[in-house]
């Protein structure tokens, strides 16, 4: 069981832990306590890929906000993004498997695309202190000639050369460009439908599908953001989805050889042992397609009041 320690004070505030240290990082504070946005409803902790790889905290908050906060190189957070598209609490919120966008959706009938903007980093460091030339001696000041004979004395180094010289050298200090903070999402539409309880983008960025209060789970394409198609079963309404996370990485060249130089040997066999062989193949290669359909299926759950999951097979 995990015990927080010391919590957040505000609804306001985020705080970030380290598993399985259950150590808190980082208490993220995205807006000013004054500013009544209410309590965080829904947030994803992530890697921006174009925000230079940097940690991002997306949140929406119950008076329909929507923030990006990002972590800078020195540890400090800084909002990137804000906007408030919706006039309902948030209620789900998915980030795009590339990370430079998200959608929300909430209470109120709108499904809102928001950018997550790219933060740019410079360095710079700290300038050097100018050395002095001197000006050539004047023709009437001549220092006397030294003795060749007798070796010359060290000058002892002076107390503030010696300082300069132990003090150790700065290294590059990371300086953020000054970025203004976006307020304009990317493309709000009006379903009509309100209550949109539940968000969840598919693994190949293609779609997205949403829950609704009244029973229905809507597919929408993540391009055009339009409805694609109206999932009906549910009586009650439907609370949560989720996308099976599918990775399927295509055959390799030396896979699909092994697979050629397995069939040559086969062909050669007696025609009995083949006819067994072949049938047991068969048998296995019946069995391994639908294994392999089932695993690269974009399975969608819904999970509803009436205490039902249903499975979908779309697209």
């Amino acid at each position: 069981m995990f015990h927080a320690q010391q919590p957040a004070l505000t609804p306001q505030e985020v705080d970030i832990y380290h598993f399985p240290s259950q150590k808190r990082l980082h208490t993220v504070v995205s807006s000013p306590k004054e500013e009544k946005t209410g309590m965080v409803m829904s947030l994803v902790l992530c890697r921006a890929k174009g925000a230079g790889d940097s940690l991002t905290l997306v949140t929406g908050y119950e008076n329909g906000l929507a923030m990006v906060t990002q972590q800078s190189p020195d540890g400090s957070w800084d909002v990137s993004y804000r906007s408030q598209a919706h006039g309902q609490p948030v209620l789900s919120l998915d980030v795009s498997p590339s990370q430079d966008f998200f959608y929300t959706s909430g209470a109120d009938a709108n499904v809102v695309k928001h950018p997550i903007p790219q933060q740019a980093w410079s360095t710079y460091s700290a300038p050097e202190t100018p050395t002095t030339t001197s000006s050539p001696p004047h023709p009437e000041s001549r220092v006397p000639k030294r003795d060749p004979n007798k070796p010359a004395k060290p000058k002892p180094p002076s107390l503030l050369s010696a300082a300069l010289a132990s003090a150790p050298k700065q290294a590059p200090i990371p300086q953020k460009q000054t970025v203004e903070v976006r307020t304009q999402p990317t493309k709000v539409i009006n379903t009509k439908h309100s209550g949109q309880q539940s968000l969840k983008m598919r693994s190949d960025g293609k779609i997205f599908a949403t829950a609704g209060w009244d029973s229905k789970i809507r597919v929408y394409s993540a391009k055009t953001m339009q409805e694609l198609a109206v999932l009906k079963w549910h009586q009650v309404g439907c609370y949560t989805i989720a996308f099976a996370n599918l990775d399927v990485s295509p055959s390799t060249d030396d896979e699909k050889q092994s697979n050629v130089n397995a069939n040559e040997t086969g062909s050669d066999q007696s025609s009995a042992t083949s006819r067994a062989v072949v049938s047991k193949l068969v048998d296995v290669t019946v069995k391994d397609r639908r294994i392999k359909q089932a695993k690269e299926t974009h399975w969608l759950a819904a999970g509803s009041k009436d205490g039902k999951i249903s499975l979908w097979d779309i697209y």
